[in-house]
């Protein structure tokens, strides 16, 4: 058996395409988490960034120069088709959350065959070691985009909490 060298783990990582896709996801929303901690922390900017989006039709131009004057970042037109939504829930965020049905929860648990989305470990049928969980943090989107659920076990739910890169980091073995 011969040990694997850093070069031929990296090029394992990158080979993967869930790795990529997994990636780039919390690439976006670390990008995106920054702006959206500004506005909370400045009203002033938080002001002007509600501004640039109300006064235009053209929010991807907007998404995109944001993320170029914030993050120094080039977003593809895709990239800033999946940006703009997560600003355009993130203005609509109400201040409470919506609450989740037992419906919603089994919903998702038979879509997910019964498995954790992080760990991968089998959930059992004790509905409060069940955790649905926004996958972009509710703190960012609230209860604003579709398809943001996902079912956890406890124990990834305790560690996933609002961060952004969890699922990434989990893939890698980093969480």
């Amino acid at each position: 058996m011969s040990n694997k060298t850093w070069d031929d783990i990296w090029n394992e990582l990158v080979s993967n395409p869930n790795i990529k896709t997994e990636y780039n996801n919390a690439f976006l929303l670390n990008m995106f988490q920054k702006i959206c901690s500004k506005m909370s922390k400045e009203e002033e900017y938080h002001r002007f960034v509600l501004h640039l989006f109300l006064q235009t039709k053209d929010t991807l131009s907007v998404t995109k120069s944001l993320i170029a004057r914030e993050c120094s970042y080039t977003l593809s037109d895709e990239e800033a088709i999946i940006v703009r939504e997560w600003f355009d829930a993130y203005r609509k965020k109400k201040s409470k959350r919506a609450p989740i049905s037992k419906s919603l929860k089994k919903e998702l648990t038979d879509k997910q065959q019964g498995f954790c989305a992080s760990c991968g470990q089998e959930l059992g049928t004790d509905w409060s070691k069940i955790h649905v969980d926004h996958i972009i943090p509710w703190v960012l989107v609230g209860d604003e985009l579709k398809n943001n659920y996902q079912v956890l076990c406890d124990t990834c739910n305790e560690c996933k909490s609002s961060k952004t890169d969890f699922i990434f980091k989990s893939m890698i073995n980093l969480a």
